[in-house]
C-alpha cells in the first residue's frame, strides 16, 4: 500500500502578554492507494478552524497583564473508500474530549466536534475544567 498525505497550515497566532490570539486553520488530506485486490483504496480529510478572540482590549507590553481569551474550535473529518480500522478518526484524549484518553471513547469513519473555552489569566496554580460530549449514531468503527 502507498500513502499520501498533504497538510496545509495557516497561523496567524501570536502573544499577548502571555495569552494566545488569533487564528489557526488545517486543512489535511491522506490517500491511501491500494496495490492488488487485498489492500485499501480511501481518501481521508479533516478541516480544523480555531480562534484565540480576547475578550478585552489590554495595552501590550512586558509586564502588563493578559487578556481573558474566548477560544472557539471546531473539527470535521471525513473518509471515502475502504478505511481500515487503523487509519479511523480517534474519539477521546486531549485533542477532543479531555478527560479520556486518545480513543477511549471510540473511533470513527466521521467526526464533527465542537468546543468553546474561556481561558482567564489567574496569578497563582488553579486548574478548573469541564467537558461533555454528544455522540450521534455509531461512535466504534
Amino acid at each position: 500500500m502507498a500513502f499520501l498525505h498533504a497538510n496545509i497550515t495557516r497561523d496567524n497566532t501570536k502573544f499577548l502578554n502571555g495569552a494566545l490570539v488569533g487564528e489557526r486553520d488545517v486543512f489535511q488530506v491522506d490517500q491511501g492507494l491500494g496495490i492488488g485486490t487485498k489492500f485499501s483504496f480511501f481518501n481521508r480529510h479533516q478541516r480544523a478552524i480555531t480562534r484565540f478572540i480576547p475578550l478585552l482590549q489590554v495595552e501590550e507590553g512586558a509586564g502588563k497583564a493578559a487578556p481573558p481569551v474566548l477560544v472557539l474550535h471546531g473539527n470535521y473529518g471525513g473518509c471515502v473508500g475502504d478505511l481500515p480500522g487503523y487509519e479511523a478518526f480517534t474519539l477521546g484524549g486531549p485533542c477532543s474530549v479531555r478527560g479520556y484518553n486518545m480513543g477511549e471513547i471510540g473511533a470513527a469513519r466521521n467526526k464533527l466536534e465542537l468546543a468553546a473555552e474561556i481561558r482567564v489569566p489567574v496569578k497563582s496554580a488553579f486548574v478548573s475544567s469541564k467537558d461533555y460530549y454528544i455522540s450521534r449514531g455509531k461512535s466504534s468503527f
